[in-house]
């Protein structure tokens, strides 16, 4: 399988801040609802990339709209200062890799509050990167997503 990627124009903080809803934040100022609603609102279409992907029991092709994981991490930055994540785990087969990851907000009213997640990658993917990073960036974009960010992506039209 063969990942192309279409690349966006660089993102930029300033026009984000602008279309966010909130200011800066300090670590730990904001509630965990707070977070989640900022988390969970629709973003610009200009931070929304799409991939072609096949379903492998239909054989039918369709566009799957994803996030860079470099946009999730700046917007993690403004809307959820003081966060970190980490690898918990990194799985390898004999030709896919799986990868685990944490990722902790710190909240005024729960304290830090962790969201797991996974990705996966083969290791004969001729796409972009290598197999761990790609996993780990899939499992980085899907413990946010369990913050809502681009949980809306998910949503079948």
């Amino acid at each position: 399988m063969n990942k192309t990627l279409q690349h966006p124009a660089a993102y930029a903080p300033a026009q984000a801040e602008e279309e966010a809803p909130t200011a800066r934040f300090t670590p730990a100022q904001r509630t965990l609802a707070d977070i989640i609603a900022d988390l969970s609102k629709p973003l610009p279409d200009r931070l929304i990339q799409h991939k072609p992907r096949r379903n492998k029991r239909t054989g039918q092709e369709r566009q799957l709209a994803f996030i860079n994981w470099r946009t999730v991490q700046r917007l993690l930055d403004l809307k959820a200062p003081g966060w970190c994540g980490q690898v918990t785990t990194i799985a390898l087969s004999a030709n896919r890799c799986a990868v685990s990851y944490e990722l902790t907000i710190p909240t005024a009213d729960a304290g830090h509050v962790t969201r797991a997640a996974t990705g996966t990658d083969d290791e004969d993917d001729e796409g972009y990167g290598d197999p761990i990073t790609n996993a780990e960036q899939q499992a980085f974009k899907r413990a946010a997503t369990r913050f809502g960010l681009g949980l809306y992506l998910y949503d079948r039209k």
